[in-house]
């Protein structure tokens, strides 16, 4: 199963998924993520051409630099056909609502990107990196 991260605008879904990440000259962004669980056929070279179509749809439907997305635990920026950054590393961690902010800000110091969840009153980090 492939998950893939759709932003989209506060209040059309209601979503408990938030993603951050910090820019190139130091700003930071964030967007309410919708999760898209995309079914993974394996059909070969049929198949990939398929899903980077699907994911060059999105990216260009939601005005977006890039998407990312999780296959097998491992996260993908989708920026384009030619440039898929692979981020083999992962950390997935439950916070206290009273360090939520704080650990947002490290992660983001520490990997430039942070995705959080809220499930069952409890938030989650997640962070990829190479």
């Amino acid at each position: 199963m492939v998950k893939v991260f759709i932003p989209i605008n506060k209040g059309k879904i209601k979503t408990s998924c938030r993603g951050f990440w910090l820019s190139d000259n130091g700003k930071i962004y964030y967007d309410y993520i919708k999760v898209i669980n995309y079914r993974q056929e394996n059909i070969g070279l049929y198949y990939q051409d398929l899903f980077l179509n699907y994911l060059e749809t999105i990216k260009n439907c939601y005005k977006q630099q890039c998407i990312f997305y999780i296959i097998n635990d491992i996260g993908y920026i989708y920026h384009g056909r030619d440039r898929i950054e692979i981020l083999k590393n992962r950390i997935y961690q439950e916070v206290k609502k009273e360090n939520l902010k704080n650990s947002i800000k490290k992660a983001l110091k520490d990997y430039k990107g942070v995705t959080i969840y809220q499930e069952n009153k409890k938030y989650f980090l997640e962070v990829f990196y190479k």
